[in-house]
């Protein structure tokens, strides 16, 4: 089964805030190592050709990872976009101190909504479900 997992990674308590020039500098530094682990793992997981879906997001006091992962139970994703996460900090030597905060699971979000001109759109039409 897919899941997208959010990770996040946090820098040292105390240290001050990024900014913009040293956030896109630790995106730069995750990037390459993130790609390769979640590269691989899709490979020996899956038979399927597109890559994963793999999203850095700097911030001020870190980074939001959202990455897909192939895994047979929800633990398990985390897990492994734990341990992905783990060793693409690892490797980017100047980020050792960095800890992950949380890996979780998103949840499947089912959005609805009407159609604002309920007398233009087909019968049954007037209602569209989205499973993000």
């Amino acid at each position: 089964m897919l899941y997208i997992v959010d990770v996040r990674l946090r820098q040292p308590a105390g240290t001050p805030p990024l900014d913009a020039p040293q956030q896109h500098g630790v995106a730069r530094i995750l990037q390459p190592p993130l790609r390769r682990y979640l590269d691989r793992e899709h490979q020996l997981l899956t038979e399927r050709r597109p890559r994963p879906l793999l999203r850095i997001r700097p911030h001020p006091n870190g980074v939001h990872l959202m990455m897909h992962i192939h895994a047979p139970s929800r633990a398990e994703a985390e897990d492994r976009a734990w341990a992905i996460a783990t060793l693409a900090v690892a490797e980017g030597m100047l980020l050792l101190d960095w800890h992950i905060s949380c890996s979780r699971v998103q949840p499947r979000q089912t959005r609805s909504w009407h159609c604002p001109t309920p007398d233009l759109c087909p019968a049954g039409h007037s209602t569209v479900q989205l499973i993000d």
